[in-house]
């Protein structure tokens, strides 16, 4: 509590984020890059807080899961899988030392390909902990997009089918929970936008998102959300208007939430590429809690 600097997923009065210079993790890289290491996931939003699916709800999926990891597919490393499948890019080495991050959960990148922690009973991609020695494929949301064009030229191929029929199945999952929308949530969100109803491509999505962020929230760490049992994502646009990352991520994921895209809410630690450029391949980078954050996911 003295040196994690993130609020778990907790919106209720929610304080200033209050980062520090407190070392969090030390990470050791093959090919030093832009990173995203994702700790924490909120899965479901109840206007006062993102949580973790219920164990019930969870354990429904226990036999899609067997059955996808029995066929080789794991949900934690599908982006690797996919980049693999699609330009048979090699994987580089990465070392994640836990400092003082919260040990509940370990902290991984998106483009995960090896673990010691990999354990095949899990449901979904939840992660439990470990000092980290693991590959990954270098790169990030840009060279994901293209290897997922990549796969779709060469979705004739069968080892392509193969995947893509299992990541179906996992789709159907996300779908099936990462959808979820209160109604305060849903009636300020349509406030905000006031679109007519139509279709739209993801593209479209993300830019009147985007859009929608700059006009209600102005950027500010040392913002205080009294929002008491007030809905927080109603809080922040309608009354507030002023926010962080926390104020963002829980926007950005519920607004896609309300278009249709299966989203969630996440917090883990950046590295910029422009603070990853300051060091040499194989060198030792520490992220303290000023590097803490929350992003969407989708």
């Amino acid at each position: 509590e003295n040196t994690n600097s993130h609020p778990e997923g907790q919106l209720k009065d929610l304080g200033a984020w209050k980062k520090n210079d407190t070392p969090a993790l030390a990470v050791t890289m093959d090919t030093t890059q832009k990173l995203y290491l994702r700790g924490m996931t909120g899965e479901i939003y109840t206007g006062t807080a993102w949580e973790a699916l219920p164990a019930a709800e969870r354990a429904a999926w226990a036999d899609d899961f067997y059955w996808l990891h029995a066929d080789g597919f794991n949900a934690l490393t599908s982006v690797s899988a996919a980049a693999e499948l699609a330009a048979g890019t090699p994987a580089a080495d990465m070392i994640v030392e836990n400092l003082s991050a919260c040990r509940e959960r370990a902290c991984l990148p998106y483009a995960l390909c090896a673990w010691e922690g990999l354990d095949d009973s899990l449901i979904g991609d939840a992660a439990g902990t470990a000092e980290e020695t693991l590959s990954y494929i270098p790169g990030s949301v840009p060279d994901w997009f293209t290897a997922q064009s990549a796969l779709s030229v060469r979705q004739r191929g069968a080892d392509v089918q193969a995947f893509l029929e299992l990541e179906a199945d996992y789709r159907a999952y996300a779908e099936a929970n990462y959808l979820a929308l209160p109604d305060e949530a849903a009636a300020a969100i349509g406030r905000a936008l006031d679109l007519p109803a139509e279709k739209r491509t993801l593209s479209q999505i993300k830019d009147i998102i985007l859009q929608t962020l700059e006009s209600y929230l102005t950027y500010s760490e040392s913002v205080v959300s009294y929002t008491g049992d007030t809905d927080f994502l109603t809080y922040a646009l309608e009354r507030s208007g002023s926010g962080y990352s926390v104020h963002y991520a829980t926007a950005a994921a519920l607004m896609l939430r309300y278009f249709g895209v299966p989203a969630r809410y996440v917090e883990g630690y950046f590295l910029s590429a422009e603070e990853a450029g300051r060091y040499a391949a194989g060198e030792r980078i520490v992220l303290t809690e000023r590097n803490a954050h929350a992003w969407a996911e989708y």
